[in-house]
């Protein structure tokens, strides 16, 4: 019973941090910027809108200025730019979008759109090491190796080993 609910728990904790790391709400890069100003105000697939702004990097602080425009990837993905207002600064930041009818010049014509979905390569590697150590937790747990493996069992068998 105890094996049980121990790899129970290992399951939700392992799973809790791979969904916590894996980005499943789109494409989404964000920049940390001083601030930052929409003109299509938020994401707004219907109508073409640039980002500007400045971001402060390096030692120095120096203040570097930027353009983003939305743009048609292809006939049908566009790129949105957009702003994230944060308690201390802005984030620059962008999503893609399959526009349901084509993409004409930064916007989504005759209709609207859906968000693309994507787990990036480093969230699929984190997902298959906590599913291998699952699946190592689960066999030991079965054939019963798990007491070798745990920290308190080699605690106690070096202090036997001891006297």
């Amino acid at each position: 019973m105890r094996k049980i609910i121990f790899i129970l728990l290992t399951f939700i904790v392992v799973l809790s941090i791979s969904i916590l790391t894996l980005k499943f709400t789109g494409l989404v890069s964000y920049s940390n910027v001083e601030n930052c100003m929409d003109s299509d105000f938020g994401i707004n697939f219907k109508e073409k809108g640039a980002i500007t702004g400045e971001s402060l990097l390096g030692d120095a602080m120096q203040p570097i200025y930027y353009s983003k425009t939305d743009y048609c990837e292809n006939e049908n993905t566009l790129v949105e730019y957009y702003c994230i207002k944060d308690k201390s600064a802005s984030k620059k930041a962008y999503k893609k979008y399959q526009c349901e009818d084509s993409c004409l010049q930064g916007a989504c014509i005759n209709g609207g759109a859906k968000e693309i979905f994507f787990i990036s390569p480093a969230s699929i590697i984190i997902l298959l090491a906590a599913l291998l150590i699952l699946f190592i937790l689960f066999k030991n747990a079965i054939t019963g190796k798990l007491k070798k493996y745990s920290s308190f069992h080699n605690i106690k068998e070096r202090l036997k080993n001891k006297e």
